[in-house]
């Protein structure tokens, strides 16, 4: 049963009073300590979810339209002082378009973005000639002591997550004399301003998702998905990075595929389209009775972790098992095994699919 559930304490309530077992998305990070100090639910996790933050740009926008502004932003971002504000800690710094966080068969090192390093960021920007003429500790655009380096950023309202890292990144841009105006936007706006064309953003900061294959690229920075509600929201065309993609996406052996992810990621960190910021750690509350999920990249429960969905269940509900005594005299019967319930099920399923292939094989003879 799915049931809407709408803020996160209720969410936590319902499921320490036994009227939910988990929830979809995981726990902001304020809620994490809660959640397993209350004797009824647990936490799931141990690794990052599919859930990757970025910071992204209109390359349309003055200044952004710029890569040498896009570079110094890139120089100027400390992914551990975000996740610190934003998850509590609960998150895993990604420094590439296919992190090796969730991608390590196609995570390539010269793909990585730069570390912080606010020195640099601001010797970039000197050098290109955003200067703080005024010193009001703004820069101005060269040329035009009246244009000031400042735009606004959206982050999602109902994300806590984005919201928080949002402001930390405001603060970060600061040290460089970028000034940043959090918007904090509901979806119904946000959304159609991304991807809506003609598209009405400057930044913007929120997550997306990640699939088991990292073609997420393709639609994100190829330039045939700039179109109306297209991924491309960013405006990117570059012809070397469709080549890359298109190869990609075409690749018929392993090694022809990393190879051109490397490519893919290389070509990103010179293009910066958006900047991979992290991934949210999976912490997932749920009653403690639910037992035997698996963990894999992007949590127990996703679109494509089938395995929790089908080997999870209710330890309360299961008999227990019926442990076998030392041996008796031969007039004592042996106690009768315990039920194998899972085998059961399994059979049952197995069955019933068959008795509709031959019922449906039956009608068609008819």
């Amino acid at each position: 049963r799915i049931e809407v559930i709408r803020g996160q304490a209720a969410r936590i309530l319902a499921m320490r009073e036994g009227r939910a077992a988990t929830e979809r998305y995981e726990l902001w990070g304020t809620d994490v300590n809660t959640v397993i100090e209350a004797p009824e639910t647990d936490v799931i996790t141990g690794v990052a979810s599919q859930w990757d933050y970025v910071l992204g740009f209109n390359l349309t926008i003055p200044g952004l339209d710029d890569v040498r502004v896009r570079r110094a932003i890139a120089y100027a971002i400390d992914r551990d002082e975000i996740i610190k504000i934003a998850r509590l800690g609960w998150g895993t710094p990604t420094w590439s378009v296919i992190p090796e966080a969730f991608y390590p068969l196609y995570y390539s090192e010269k793909g990585r973005f730069p570390e912080h390093d606010v020195d640099k960021a601001n010797q970039i920007l000197d050098e290109a000639g955003y200067l703080d003429v005024d010193g009001d500790g703004i820069r101005e655009f060269p040329g035009d002591p009246n244009k000031e380096l400042k735009f606004d950023m959206m982050v999602l309202s109902w994300d806590d997550i984005s919201v928080d890292a949002g402001a930390a990144i405001a603060q970060e841009l600061k040290k460089i004399g970028i000034e940043i105006e959090v918007a904090i936007t509901d979806d119904a706006v946000m959304y159609p301003a991304l991807y809506a064309l003609p598209r009405n953003y400057r930044m913007y900061e929120m997550s997306h998702g990640f699939g088991p294959v990292p073609d997420h690229v393709w639609y994100r920075m190829h330039s045939v998905n700039d179109i109306d509600w297209g991924d491309n929201c960013y405006g990117l065309h570059s012809d070397e990075m469709d080549r890359a993609l298109d190869e990609f996406m075409r690749a018929t052996s392993l090694e022809d595929r990393k190879r051109a992810a490397e490519k893919v990621q290389v070509l990103a960190t010179e293009l910066i389209p958006y900047i991979p910021l992290f991934l949210s750690d999976d912490t997932h509350a749920i009653r403690k009775e639910w037992v035997n999920y698996t963990l894999l990249p992007g949590g127990p429960f996703t679109s494509y972790n089938r395995l929790t969905m089908l080997y999870i269940y209710n330890a309360e509900m299961m008999p227990a098992a019926t442990e076998t005594p030392s041996p008796t005299p031969a007039a004592t019967p042996a106690p009768a095994p315990g039920v194998n319930w899972a085998l059961v099920g399994g059979l049952a399923v197995v069955a019933l699919i068959v008795g509709i292939g031959v019922g449906f094989v039956l009608t068609k003879k008819r």
